[in-house]
């Protein structure tokens, strides 16, 4: 936990010196982005971590200390740059709307990101090539069901991630299902009308209260 100094500039023009508690995010297996997210918050205070490790109470009371040389802090910054990683993985695990057209096209844009770059470290080519063999196995069992799913979403329904003659096959595949369910539906309404029209035909009741009065008014009275 570190103590950062800010500066707040309130009702007087005078600048008020003041400080605030920053935690560092420490890295869990089983969280997205949350090495992202550690990476980040270093590099945002790392003034403040390199005093902190430069305090006398510090070193008097830690056997080692291991911190990040020049190298590592250029691979770091390089690593928060791969934005796209996080913007999908934070898109993917919304829970308040639907996220299966989301699949594909986020695939697509994570595969375009990580095509390598002449300007790349070793690193970042290393990890770009990684995570591109990681998907090009994934949801290859699943392709035709997600394509449909994405063209069915008003926000992806050109499928620009797809050959044109790949969108017209899906769009060939959407019509014919949905003829079949057209067909489908219409069989179900004429069986059921069928069976409907052998069923004696209900006679009209009265309300209860006409009813009532019916059968238990006196010979003076007559209900209409």
């Amino acid at each position: 936990m570190l103590r950062v100094w800010r500066l707040n500039d309130g009702w007087t023009s005078r600048a008020v010196q003041s400080y605030i508690t920053v935690k560092l995010i420490m890295d869990v297996v089983t969280r997205w982005n949350i090495s992202m997210d550690m990476l980040e918050r270093y590099l945002e205070q790392q003034a403040a971590i390199t005093a902190a490790l430069l305090s006398t109470e510090v070193r008097k009371n830690a056997r080692q200390l291991d911190t990040m040389d020049s190298a590592d802090i250029s691979v770091a910054e390089e690593i928060v740059n791969l934005e796209p990683l996080k913007k999908a993985t934070t898109a993917l695990s919304d829970e308040k709307s639907p996220t299966l057209s989301l699949i594909l096209p986020l695939k697509a844009m994570i595969e375009q990101s990580m095509t390598p770059d002449e300007k790349d470290s070793t690193t970042i080519a290393n990890m770009k090539t990684a995570i591109l063999q990681n998907l090009s196995s994934r949801f290859t069992e699943e392709q035709d069901f997600l394509i449909e799913g994405t063209a069915l979403d008003p926000r992806f329904r050109s499928l620009p991630h797809l050959l044109p003659e790949q969108r017209e096959e899906v769009f060939h595949r959407l019509k014919n299902k949905s003829n079949q369910l057209q067909q489908q539906i219409r069989e179900i309404q004429h069986t059921e009308l069928s069976q409907n029209s052998h069923l004696p035909k209900r006679q009209h009741l009265k309300s209860s209260l006409v009813q009532l009065f019916l059968n238990h008014q006196s010979p003076s009275l007559k209900v209409g």
